[in-house]
Order: structure tokens, then sequence, then C-alpha cells
């Protein structure tokens, strides 16, 4: 419910803008994968102050600004806009949780992990254990959103 009230109230704020930002996104122009790596390279990462809050795509988009719940949405937007299909995942870590992104390519046997500004290609078929190695097991769980 704070996600939806927080959208709402940064697109009032931000209403002139609303309408070029829905038509950038639909104009944007991604071909191959290299293209959404180096559009989320310039994502910059930034806590959510006061609480905790998952942006929708055009907010995420407008704002190209927020923690690791702004850029799996950004990641899963790209995935998808290049015909990927994609899926949003929690960590679960003692010390706190962290989102990401994950396009699968079965045919290829290749995971694609959208983490904050960087893409992790994995080949392998145990996806699970090696997102967790990934991160030095500082994760031990994930739950698909």
């Amino acid at each position: 419910m704070i996600s939806l009230i927080m959208n709402i109230l940064y697109w009032i704020r931000n209403f002139r803008e609303l309408s070029s930002t829905l038509s950038l996104m639909k104009l944007h122009d991604l071909k191959k994968l290299h293209d959404l790596e180096m559009f989320m390279l310039s994502f910059r990462y930034v806590p959510d102050k006061p609480f905790e809050w998952v942006p929708w795509e055009s907010t995420a988009y407008h704002r190209f600004k927020d923690d690791c719940d702004g850029a799996a949405v950004l990641w899963n937007w790209g995935f998808k806009k290049l015909g990927l299909s994609s899926s949003m995942y929690r960590l679960k870590g003692k010390e706190g949780n962290h989102r990401i992104t994950i396009s699968f390519n079965k045919t290829k046997k290749i995971t694609y992990i959208g983490s904050n500004n960087t893409l992790v290609k994995l080949k392998t078929d145990d996806w699970e254990n090696e997102v967790l190695r990934w991160f030095d097991y500082k994760y031990t769980g994930i739950i698909k959103l």
C-alpha cells in the first residue's frame, strides 16, 4: 500500500512529465542485451528514505535512481522490452534482503541476473545455487515475487 501511495504522490508532483515519460519508454530502442546493460550502467543507487517502497516502471524510468527495488523494476522492463521473459526475486538474508530480476534462456541454458546496475550471465542448470554463490552466500534464500 505504501508503494501505491508513494507512486501516486510522485506522479502528482511530476504530472507534466508523465506523458513524455511514457512515450520515451515506448520509444526506447533496445535491440540487444548489451543495449540494456549500457542503459542500466548509469542507473544510480540511492537508498529509500524514510521507508521502503517499490516504484512503478514509469516512476523508476523517470527518476533513474532508486535502491535495488527500482533497479529490478527497470531490469524487468528492459528484459521484456527485448522479448525475454523475466521475473523479480527477493534474496533473503540475515542482514537484509535484496531484489533482483532474472531472465532465463532455457534453450541455451543461460541465466541473466540484473542486480542494481550490473548484468550477470550464468551458464548453469543449478541457477539458484549459482545466484547465491555469486552474492558470496550473503543471502540464504530466493523467493519469486
